[in-house]
C-alpha cells in the first residue's frame, strides 16, 4: 500500500456517516441557461464539514485530537500537556505565517499546511513534548490527515453522488474553488472511490487556495479558475464567458460575493445549518442575493441540467 492509499484508510477510518442539519431555508429554484462550466466549493458544500468549514483551529480542536494524531503516526508523545502544547503551537504558527504573508501585500492569507506541522514538530521536539526518529514529508502528511480528520470530519453531501452522475452523463465540465489543503482532492477516493477526474471533474479546474497562498473571498482564486479556462480551451469552442460559470458556495462572504464580483452566476447552498454563512453582520453581505438558492445537490439537475437540455432542442 503506497502513501496515498494510506492517507485515505485513515480518512475512512477516521469519518463517521452524517445528514445534513435542515436549515430553514426555502430553496429559490429556476432555470439558468447558458451555463457551461460549474464550480464548486468542498467543505460545507460537496461534503458535510463538522466543524463547518477548513482550518477552524480554536473552535473544533481538542487536545486529544492531537494526542491520537500523534500516536497513530507514529511518535511518542513525553509530556502530559503535550496536547495543549500542541494546539497553542499550531494557532500561533498558523497566524503567523498569515502575518507575514499581510506584510507582503496579501489580504486573505492561506497557508500550506504541511510546512506549518513542521515547525510546530521541531517545536515540540525542542521542548521534549515528542519524539521521532525524523521529520520528512511522508510523517508530515500523515498528522496532518490524522489530525485533520478527527478535528474535522467530513462525509458526502447528500445528493453528491446523484450530481456527479448527472455531471458525467450530461458532459458538464466541473472544477473545484475551495480553501483547502493538499489532502482535499483525497475526499473523493475516500468516499466515492475514484479520484475526481475519474467522475467528471477537470484537473486543469482545481483552485486550491494552499497552492496559490491566498485563500477566499480572495479575487485570485476566481480569477485564476477564469486564466485557465481561456488557456484549457482557447479555440475549440466559443470563447468562455464569465456569466457561463455557475459557481456553488455555502458562505455568502468566500463564496457567493467574490463570484458575482467576476462575473460568475452564483447559487448558494443553503442544505446544511452547520456550514451555512449568511454573514449578515458584513455590509458587503446585506444586500447581496444569490442567482438560486438550493437546499439539496439534486436540485441543480433543475437548474441547469434542464436548461441544457431545452437549449439542446431548441438548437436541433
Amino acid at each position: 500500500m503506497d502513501n496515498l492509499d494510506n492517507l485515505i484508510e485513515i480518512i475512512r477510518k477516521n469519518s463517521f456517516s452524517m445528514e445534513p442539519v435542515p436549515t430553514g431555508i426555502s430553496p429559490k429554484l429556476m432555470p439558468l441557461k447558458g451555463i457551461r462550466f460549474l464550480f464548486f466549493d468542498v467543505y460545507g458544500t460537496l461534503f458535510i464539514s463538522c466543524s463547518g468549514d477548513i482550518g477552524k483551529v480554536e473552535h473544533s480542536s481538542q487536545d486529544s485530537h492531537f494526542i491520537d494524531a500523534f500516536k497513530s503516526a507514529g511518535l511518542r508523545v513525553i509530556r502530559e500537556d503535550t496536547g495543549s502544547i500542541a494546539k497553542k503551537l499550531l494557532t500561533e504558527k498558523i497566524k503567523e505565517s498569515h502575518q507575514a504573508s499581510r506584510k507582503r501585500g496579501i489580504l486573505y492569507p492561506e497557508v500550506d499546511i504541511l510546512k506549518i506541522w513542521n515547525r510546530v514538530l521541531t517545536s515540540l521536539i525542542t521542548l521534549k513534548a515528542v519524539e521521532t526518529q525524523r521529520i520528512d514529508r511522508g510523517l508530515l502528511k500523515k498528522i496532518s490527515v490524522e489530525y485533520e480528520t478527527r478535528s474535522n470530519p467530513v462525509w458526502p453531501m447528500r445528493g453528491l453522488t446523484q450530481l456527479i452522475g448527472l455531471i458525467k452523463r450530461e458532459g458538464l465540465r466541473a472544477g473545484i474553488i475551495s480553501n483547502a489543503q493538499f489532502y482535499t482532492p483525497l475526499l473523493f477516493p475516500s468516499f466515492l472511490f475514484s479520484n475526481p477526474y475519474e467522475i467528471g471533474f477537470d484537473p486543469e479546474l482545481f483552485i486550491l487556495s494552499y497552492q496559490i497562498g491566498e485563500a477566499k473571498p480572495s479575487l485570485t482564486l476566481f480569477l485564476r479558475a477564469l486564466e485557465k479556462l481561456y488557456r484549457r480551451y482557447p479555440f475549440s469552442e466559443k470563447p468562455v464567458k464569465a456569466e457561463e460559470l455557475l459557481y456553488i458556495g455555502n458562505d455568502m462572504l468566500n463564496d457567493i460575493l467574490p463570484a458575482k464580483q467576476i462575473g460568475f452566476r452564483t447559487a448558494l447552498f443553503a442544505g446544511d445549518l452547520r456550514s451555512l454563512r449568511m454573514r449578515k453582520e458584513i455590509e458587503e453581505c446585506n444586500n447581496l442575493e444569490p442567482d438560486i438558492i438550493i437546499t439539496d445537490l439534486k436540485q441543480l439537475e433543475d437548474i441547469v441540467f434542464v436548461s441544457k437540455k431545452k437549449s439542446k432542442i431548441g438548437s436541433q
